[in-house]
């Protein structure tokens, strides 16, 4: 006659080990949905913060990384569409690391005043124009677009702006202060790529102004005049003043070139 309890020992041996199974399964599903949907998002709502206020972080490292990628063809190929001037002074607004600000300055006699709200990204940009700011070419402000008052009335030939007025809490005030500071007749271009901002779903605490309609309203009531907007698709991702063809270009680089000006009096 077999042991009764050798059997019992057996059956409770399976049932632990269904249950081990059962634990695992919980921990694999758990882990999965961690992996496939919760970290993602917390990736990409840390990377979107730090494109609207970047910070010596990783997910600012990230954020930088995605502004080099994408952002400097249209930056470049921006700045030349302002047909600069020697003796003209440009304003660029959210310049980052100072790509933008940079990139003016190869164009000869054009002075470059750059704005941007992220300490970390102001002491970036001006270590990497620091010789410019040394011989009186260029600088870098801290400071949010809407208030300005480091810069004098009338006094910018040029603005410049790229993937910036998303992150503007008042468009029209904003807009109201990049007025004052430009002389009459000078012009801004607002580089946007709001359809890429719709595909991407961006988040609306940081990314406020998502809609092309809603900044062109904004710009209009304001008093910008001869508001042009173009289609800007780069045959190549290397622009500016050291253009060359041949240079690989993603979807992500293209752009709306957004054109308004200060009317003169």
């Amino acid at each position: 006659v077999k042991d009764p309890s050798a059997a019992c020992t057996v059956h409770g041996g399976i049932q632990s080990i269904v249950e081990k199974m059962k634990g695992c399964w919980i921990v694999s599903s758990l882990l999965v949905v961690l992996i496939a949907y919760i970290l993602p998002r917390i990736y990409k709502i840390h990377v979107e913060r730090n494109l609207s206020y970047p910070t010596d972080t990783v997910f600012g490292w990230f954020a930088v990384q995605t502004m080099l990628k994408y952002n400097t063809p249209g930056v470049y190929d921006a700045i030349q569409r302002l047909d600069l001037k020697e003796n003209s002074t440009l304003l660029e607004l959210c310049i980052g690391p100072g790509y933008g600000v940079q990139e003016a300055l190869f164009y000869k006699g054009v002075k470059v005043i750059g704005v941007d709200i992220s300490p970390d990204m102001v002491k970036m940009a001006r270590e990497n124009v620091q010789d410019a700011i040394d011989a009186g070419r260029a600088s870098v402000e801290l400071g949010d677009a809407q208030r300005m008052p480091f810069l004098q009335d009338e006094s910018m030939d040029k603005v410049f702006h790229m993937n910036c007025c998303y992150f503007w809490d008042n468009p029209e005030e904003t807009l109201k202060e990049i007025f004052r500071v430009m002389k009459p007749g000078g012009l801004m271009l607002a580089g946007v790529k709001f359809d890429q901002l719709q595909q991407w779903d961006a988040h609306p605490a940081f990314f406020k102004v998502r809609d092309e309609n809603m900044f062109l309203n904004a710009l209009k009531s304001v008093g910008f005049k001869k508001i042009k907007v173009k289609k800007v698709r780069l045959g190549s991702s290397c622009t500016g003043t050291r253009a060359m063809s041949g240079c690989p270009v993603h979807e992500g680089m293209h752009y709306t070139a957004i054109f308004a000006e200060r009317p003169q009096r």
